[in-house]
């Protein structure tokens, strides 16, 4: 956090493993919420305005 604060931002990691070894990770994490949580939601806004146009 900008401040130095901790933020809890849910998120899920999946493996599959196959004979003991990891075949494939994935991890899902709600992108909005740990903009918010940086205290970077309006940067991620105002980039997104200025790709649109």
């Amino acid at each position: 956090m900008p401040d130095g604060s901790l933020a809890k931002v849910p998120c899920v990691f999946v493996m599959r493993v196959r004979d003991g070894r990891i075949i494939e990770s994935r991890d899902y994490i709600d992108p909005i919420r740990t903009y918010t949580a940086r205290g970077e939601l309006e940067r991620l806004i105002a980039s997104l305005r200025k790709g649109a146009s």
